[in-house]
């Protein structure tokens, strides 16, 4: 058990900030010890009732009452008081048999108990700015690495192409070297292998290409 012992004057009006910060995970951990004074001196009076009100970040107030009979007065915290993270203004009313309410209030902040929040592993600090390099420079080498997949698939569709009308041409141009004069059939033949030629080193250039990239 914490103790927190407070003495509040009835006579001021203004909200005591007393720099407590309680965990909402310390339901029955907390007591309050409160004195309460009319200026220099011991308030005293018939109560017909004590209580602590605590108006929350929430916009609900959570009640409780005062216990004992002679001063300090004790609360102890049973939980749904600390149950909202933020700013927590606790009014202490006593009520006398004549009638007359008395009121003193004082704030305190609650923090999330961190056993309720999300976890990792400590790791080393990375900017936002790093994080969206990173991330970018990731995405750029998947998408070069697609483009030369492709781009090697594509140069073989375009080979398996060229090898099926090269056969297609060939069984033609064999049914037809018969009809032709030697040298017409030589020279046709000659024109094909420096064009076949030609279309072999572009793409042996596209391939070399792709694996310097």
């Amino acid at each position: 058990m914490v103790y927190y012992d407070l003495a509040l004057d009835m006579k001021d009006h203004t909200i005591i900030k007393t720099g407590l910060m309680l965990c909402s995970g310390d339901s029955g951990l907390i007591q309050f010890n409160i004195k309460l004074l009319n200026g220099s001196v011991e308030y005293t009076g018939e109560f017909v009732k004590k209580q602590m009100i605590f108006l929350k970040q929430n916009g609900v107030c959570t009640t409780g009452d005062l216990q004992g009979t002679a001063q300090p007065f004790t609360y102890v915290v049973q939980g749904s008081e600390l149950d909202t993270p933020g700013p927590v203004i606790c009014d202490v009313k006593v009520y006398e048999a004549e009638g007359r309410i008395s009121s003193r209030r004082f704030a305190f902040i609650v923090l999330d108990d961190t056993k309720r929040l999300p976890e990792e592993d400590a790791h080393e600090y990375q900017s936002e700015l790093d994080a969206l390099i990173a991330e970018c420079e990731e995405k750029l080498e998947s998408l070069q690495t697609t483009i030369a997949e492709e781009a090697v698939g594509a140069a073989e569709l375009l080979q398996d192409k060229l090898d099926q009308l090269e056969n297609q041409f060939n069984t033609w141009f064999d049914g037809v070297k018969s009809d032709l004069s030697g040298d017409v059939a030589g020279n046709l033949q000659n024109q094909i292998n420096t064009l076949k030629e030609q279309m072999e080193n572009a793409l042996y250039a596209a391939d070399e290409d792709d694996s310097i990239q």
